[in-house]
């Protein structure tokens, strides 16, 4: 994936799918570019769009053909079909399934949603459910393996370092060796007081929140949410949050002050 000109510097566009020129115009001023899309629509529409794409947020509104259908009036397979289309042209996206009480927060639906997640998490990085949503916390509490969560963070964090310094500096779960060991250049990343800053500005809403001490093998997506950074220093250990579009991580580590906190927008 290419490169903004600041690490500051990107674009969200809702109804992306139409906005190929747009898009286009960004790219050629530096500027990274991310779309929202429901993913009903043709092949040749999706390819223009998706041509001058750096990530795709890809809404999953239900799993089940007939309900999907009764509520949103299209099939769910062309939305299927063009999500592998994504996959396949190794375009970054962001799988997000709005819970709606009532209406899809059921027990078939996680499971069929954990299914896609599972078809693809080795290549992207998925939101699995909206925590945020009314009645959230009465559904289930969403793991991964660590290298699993460990894979998808460095493709979106970490694209420009080399494997072989990641083989050599990022060891166990700490992948946040990549700012200690000035893997990256410095003003691709804040850290201590200014990374705290950064963190308290920044809209949380959606957020994914990680306990990289959870059970063996697993990063627990935890229920809990902090609103500040000062929150985190004293309620966690090691914390890995994420923003709902994977543009932006901020990182309290277990060597706090020593090393870290660490927040990188991109």
């Amino acid at each position: 994936m290419r490169r903004c000109n600041s690490p500051w510097q990107r674009s969200v566009f809702p109804g992306g799918l139409y906005s190929a020129g747009l898009l286009k115009k960004c790219r050629e001023n530096g500027i990274c570019t991310a779309i929202e899309a429901s993913g009903y629509t043709d092949e040749k529409a999706l390819l223009t769009a998706i041509e001058y794409c750096d990530l795709i947020l890809f809404d999953i509104k239900e799993t089940d053909e007939e309900i999907h259908k009764q509520y949103t009036g299209v099939s769910l397979m062309p939305i299927l079909e063009n999500l592998k289309l994504i996959n396949k042209n190794k375009i970054p996206f962001i799988i997000r399934a709005p819970i709606i009480p009532t209406l899809n927060d059921r027990e078939s639906h996680f499971n069929a949603l954990k299914a896609i997640r599972e078809c693809f998490i080795d290549k992207t990085m998925v939101l699995c459910y909206n925590t945020s949503a009314k009645g959230g916390g009465n559904m289930p509490k969403f793991s991964m393996t660590k290298q699993k969560f460990i894979n998808q963070w460095l493709r979106r964090f970490a694209k420009n370092i080399s494997k072989d310094k990641i083989d050599k500096y990022v060891k166990d779960q700490y992948i946040w060796h990549i700012f200690s060991w000035n893997l990256l250049d410095s003003d691709l990343f804040l850290t201590g007081d200014d990374a705290r800053r950064a963190y308290n500005e920044s809209d949380k809403s959606g957020c994914i929140f990680c306990d990289a001490f959870g059970s063996d093998g697993v990063f627990n997506v935890l229920k809990e949410k902090y609103s500040s950074a000062e929150e985190i220093d004293t309620s966690a250990i090691e914390l890995y949050v994420i923003s709902e579009d994977f543009s932006w991580t901020y990182i309290k580590t277990h060597e706090n002050d020593v090393c870290g906190p660490y927040f990188m927008r991109i």
